[in-house]
């Protein structure tokens, strides 16, 4: 039985086929350029995600029998989509900073401890979801009046592969509109940017089936940082 990881970083999508073992049978890559043009804006096609997202997974899938995929991706990265989940605009990057005002909005209304608190982050920037879904509320109304789905990337790849509009506890962790202690929406934080939870996905454990792409099982990953931490773990241990 084999089993497809897919990482989607900054600038490249990997995916890689791996036995029971955990022995890497193949690993392919295809690198991208993310959209600068706008200073403070960094965006990408989403539907891009998606194309090169099936094209590694066909190409290895036809050439490995693979019972199962999962999918780890950067944090912080926006996907706004109308209910039928059709993006409304590019996607926003972890690394745009547009929402700077935004952010110390959220900093005056709650202060860094409150935040803090709740979502286990220790400072409030632009780039974390919360300030850009209040700067697209503030600034691009046309849009945001017409987004019935938010996506972080993962959830985006996951709900584009088998329909499932779900997400998992790690990757929301720093959008600051989620309680890691009782593992839900903070509906102070979501009444402040103007968002209701009907616009969120299910929040499910990592690891969990949720669909099937061709046949394949599709499962919740992680935030990359926390599936790199656990995967350099087991290198450290010893483990292939």
């Amino acid at each position: 039985m084999n089993f497809i990881g897919i990482d989607l970083g900054t600038t490249s999508i990997k995916a890689a086929v791996f036995d029971e073992t955990g022995r890497r049978l193949a690993l392919r890559s295809v690198e991208y350029t993310l959209d600068t043009g706008t200073p403070g804006f960094v965006e990408f096609p989403a539907g891009w995600y998606v194309d090169i997202r099936r094209e590694l997974i066909d190409s290895l899938a036809a050439e490995y029998p693979v019972a199962a995929l999962a999918v780890d991706s950067q944090g912080e990265t926006l996907v706004l989509a109308d209910g039928e989940g059709t993006p409304l605009c590019p996607a926003v990057n972890w690394t745009d900073i547009r929402a700077v005002t935004e952010a110390g909005m959220i900093e005056e209304k709650f202060g860094r401890r409150r935040v803090y608190e709740v979502t286990g982050q220790p400072e409030i920037t632009g780039g974390w979801p919360a300030s850009k879904l209040l700067w697209f509320g503030r600034n691009r109304p046309d849009i945001f009046s017409r987004t019935k789905k938010i996506f972080l990337l993962e959830d985006w790849i996951i709900y584009k592969l088998c329909g499932a509009f779900v997400s998992e506890p790690t990757l929301q962790s720093s959008t600051i509109y989620f309680d890691i202690r009782r593992r839900c929406w903070w509906d102070e934080m979501l009444d402040f940017i103007g968002v209701s939870r009907s616009m969120l996905p299910e929040i499910v454990p990592c690891g969990s089936i949720v669909g099937k792409y061709n046949g394949i099982l599709v499962v919740t990953g992680a935030l990359d940082q926390i599936a790199g931490s656990l995967g350099g773990r087991g290198r450290v241990a010893g483990e292939p």
